[in-house]
């Protein structure tokens, strides 16, 4: 029975980060404007300029849409903290976090831009292609599906439990239900659409690279040492 270690620190400085920033800017109407126009993630002003895609990075850890998203967002990282707190390290962790928050952000940008100087299929939209994106709900959803696929080859090695790969799979079902409403009758998709999409596909891609790597070295050191 696999047990998880206690919450890992690479969650609490995530944490730590956002909140302080939220009650910051919650409290303080000239540095809400302030990360609002300077350090939100703006698709048309970041494909515009490659110097302002570091908003890809820092909208990461705001939350300018209020309390509720900040509570959400905060109970998925720390469920996903104490998941894979076996698994991952607090480097690998808050690596994954970074790298495919701000990829995802970046591709989703390029993404919205180009479908508006090009005509695409009617369940692609092109709202919120000039407003401000917020939250850390892109890394998010890097980290769950690089958690879902990386669980699936220690689940084969006894390093993570049944219980907590059905928590995944939950969380991935809930992820991408939502792109399904346009083919339903729906709006469009959208800017949040489009980064939790790219954001997830960042995820999954270092997943089952890091996976794939991992079985590779298995089984070297499993063949080098039979001949040996």
């Amino acid at each position: 029975m696999v047990k998880n270690p206690p919450l890992n620190k690479a969650v609490l400085l995530i944490l730590s980060i956002s909140w302080c920033l939220f009650v910051i800017v919650s409290n303080n109407e000239s540095y809400d404007e302030y990360t609002a126009n300077l350090l939100t993630n703006i698709p048309d002003i970041v494909e515009a300029s490659l110097f302002e895609s570091y908003r890809t990075f820092t909208s990461l850890f705001l939350s300018n849409h209020g309390p509720l998203e900040l509570l959400t967002n905060s109970f998925e990282l720390i469920i996903l903290g104490f998941i894979m707190n076996g698994v991952m390290t607090n480097l690998e962790f808050l690596g994954v976090f970074i790298i495919s928050g701000s990829l995802g952000n970046l591709f989703a940008d390029f993404f919205i831009v180009f479908l508006s100087r090009e005509s695409g299929p009617s369940f692609l939209g092109t709202m919120g292609m000039s407003d401000f994106s917020v939250g850390m709900s892109t890394a998010l959803c890097g980290l769950l599906f690089y958690s879902l696929s990386i669980s699936i080859y220690s689940g084969l090695h006894g390093k993570i439990r049944q219980r907590d790969f059905y928590i995944l799979s939950f969380f991935a079902s809930t992820t991408v239900l939502p792109w399904l409403y346009p083919f339903l009758g729906k709006e469009p998709l959208n800017i949040a659409d489009y980064v939790h999409f790219f954001g997830s596909l960042v995820g999954l891609t270092l997943g089952i690279i890091y996976s794939y790597k991992k079985k590779c070295f298995r089984l070297s050191s499993i063949y080098t040492f039979k001949n040996h």
